[in-house]
């Protein structure tokens, strides 16, 4: 009878581990997917910002500087939001290992899915804003 007991009890010990183990891969694989997602929008950042000195360099191009400026400000904002969110990456990329996950642990992540996901929807939101307000600039 103890040697079935004990033979249950590191079974359930062992299906404690994989459980942590996946949960470990989970969070390790959206941690991945957050570093790509940081390094596209900053390339889409440098693009936008590029795209708006065109603008204003072009002397036929009648853009409204209000919004350019606008639109420049919010870039910078962009780059200080993606610079910290990569700073506060750097601080996760130690996610421990399976048996020493903590609440605290995944409550970290939890925030930073959370910022992740506000920092992906300002920069597809001001993209847009840009394209709609300056696009018509450059056609007339």
């Amino acid at each position: 009878n103890s040697c079935l007991a004990a033979i249950f009890q590191h079974l359930g010990q062992a299906k404690n581990v994989e459980m942590k183990s996946a949960k470990y891969h989970q969070l390790k694989q959206e941690y991945m997917s957050w570093q790509r997602s940081l390094e596209f929008f900053k390339q889409e950042n440098v693009l936008l910002k590029y795209r708006l000195s065109e603008m204003v360099d072009d002397a036929e191009n009648t853009i409204n500087l209000q919004a350019a400026e606008h639109f420049q400000n919010e870039f910078l904002r962009i780059d200080d939001m993606l610079e910290g969110l990569t700073k506060s990456m750097l601080q996760l990329s130690l996610i421990p290992n399976p048996s020493e996950e903590s609440v605290a642990t995944l409550e970290a992540h939890g925030i930073m899915r959370e910022k992740i996901h506000a920092m992906e929807k300002k920069c597809v939101t001001l993209a847009l804003e840009f394209n709609k307000k300056m696009l018509p600039a450059t056609i007339s």
